[in-house]
């Protein structure tokens, strides 16, 4: 169990930094490997995959009902999430002059198959589409929903009665609690038509307005933002908060329906870490990225996916244009491109994307040339528009605030912050004045300059943070 800590804190410190030193033994003061210089990046994440690979070997098989302890098809699905990182990166990663990412990618597939093989594991699937998804993130006691359990491999268990609770629907329902986080235009694309065609195949994609864009879409999207009937456990109607999101695309994904949650943090439903989907996701990107991906795999992994969702699961005719011109331009495989589709949107807010990003070095999409942060389209401002369906206005888009105002509108403004791309229509973006850049040197967070003054032998620091 201590070996699998250590790998998942070895892994987080590669991520940031690189190359750091590796500790095996307990160190006492005085003791000079204290100020040992940093090891190599393949040297750590060597001892790493030791540490997973001995963790996912003795750790008990045991599963508990509350999914909140670790266990072997823990370390397993750890390990496939690990070897997946690494193989990735080092395969995107040319810079790093390594040439074994076949080897990882080999050891990320054997563990998730494992894990699909013998766990026991299964996706929580109920037949109701519009409803399985987000009922992993909102639900409370693991113990009492053993379906839920059968999926969720590791979570941070939360309960009202044990007084264990957190802040997340208070953080994505205050204006000021929480940053405002918000999906943008570009990723929204990316969810297909329930028919399984493509969304970015109209014409008039781009203009829709947003309670048209949601309709018929997979069912994750309306369970990750907020659409068309959308209510709180009052009845109310909830359309997107424009106090909240900046895009109009209001995550709600891990939000409970209970508005007095919104101003207290007191949600007591369970935080799903590792889950089944996942292990789906790591096998079918690995073996892609092997290039043994086909019809067997797609129905083992990709295809239970969409069915939950309610999308057609067929097979992809040809490589999607829009997912390579907005997102991955050198990405040729057609299953390869439909894989990363859906491990964006299964995985949601999840705390993976912005790693994902890193190891496809794909880093420049967080720059505001490429990816500004693009939202709904409002087909003219000073107009009044309903946002989910109830005949009653939600939103209007001004230049100043109007006398009178609309009981019940929420007013957009448009200023130093907010913009439309064609001026009196458009695209709302947001932080349209301020620049994002992306560098390359920003795949590695520099070492810290304190850290360096006590320890000079962590020089050199890394490249391009000199």
């Amino acid at each position: 169990l201590a070996r699998y800590w250590r790998a998942v804190f070895y892994l987080e410190k590669v991520q940031t930094f690189g190359a750091v030193p590796w500790y095996e033994t307990a160190l006492h003061p005085g003791d000079p490997d204290l100020y040992k210089g940093r090891d190599s990046r393949e040297f750590v994440m060597q001892k790493v995959l030791e540490d997973i690979t001995f963790a996912a070997t003795h750790i008990r098989e045991n599963k508990d009902t509350y999914s909140t302890l670790v266990n072997r098809y823990t370390a397993l699905a750890m390990k496939s999430r690990i070897c997946l990182y690494e193989g990735t990166y080092r395969k995107y990663h040319t810079e790093l002059g390594l040439t074994d990412a076949a080897t990882w990618l080999r050891e990320a597939a054997d563990a998730a198959r494992d894990v699909m093989d013998n766990g026991g594991y299964s996706l929580y699937n109920t037949g109701k589409p519009e409803s399985d998804y987000r009922t992993l993130f909102t639900s409370e006691e693991l113990s009492k929903l053993p379906a839920i359990s059968k999926e969720v491999i590791l979570a941070r268990g939360m309960n009202t009665d044990s007084r264990i609770w957190h802040s997340l629907t208070w953080n994505f329902n205050s204006a000021t609690n929480g940053s405002r986080w918000s999906l943008l235009k570009p990723f929204v694309n990316t969810y297909l038509m329930r028919d399984g065609s493509r969304f970015t195949d109209k014409d008039d994609y781009d203009q829709i307005e947003f309670l048209h864009e949601m309709r018929s879409r997979d069912y994750r999207l309306s369970q990750t933002v907020r659409t068309e009937g959308y209510k709180r456990s009052t009845g109310a109607a909830a359309p997107p908060d424009f106090a909240v999101t900046l895009t109009g695309y209001h995550i709600m994904k891990w939000s409970l329906d209970d508005p007095k949650h919104d101003g207290q943090g007191f949600s007591t439903n369970n935080i799903p870490i590792i889950r089944y989907a996942e292990v789906l996701l790591n096998y079918a990107e690995a073996k892609a990225e092997l290039g043994e991906f086909g019809s067997t795999e797609w129905n083992l992994t990709i295809k239970p996916l969409r069915d939950r969702a309610g999308v057609a699961s067929t097979e992809p005719q040809d490589a999607d244009s829009y997912l390579q011109e907005a997102f991955f331009p050198g990405v040729t495989d057609k299953y390869l491109l439909e894989i990363r589709r859906e491990r964006g949107i299964e995985l949601c807010f999840e705390g993976l994307r912005y790693e994902d990003l890193m190891r496809w070095k794909r880093g420049e999409l967080l720059s505001s040339a490429k990816m500004p942060f693009k939202g709904i389209y409002i087909p003219a401002k000073g107009v009044n528009y309903d946002l989910n369906g109830d005949q009653q206005a939600d939103v209007c888009v001004v230049d100043q605030l109007p006398s009178p105002t609309t009981p019940g509108v929420k007013y957009v403004i448009l200023g130093s912050n907010m913009t439309l791309t064609e001026g009196d229509k458009g695209h709302l973006v947001w932080g349209w004045g301020v620049t994002r850049k992306w560098e390359e040197k920003m795949y590695l967070r520099p070492i810290p300059e304190t850290a360096i003054t006590l320890n000079q032998n962590l020089l050199p620091q890394n490249e391009g943070w000199d």
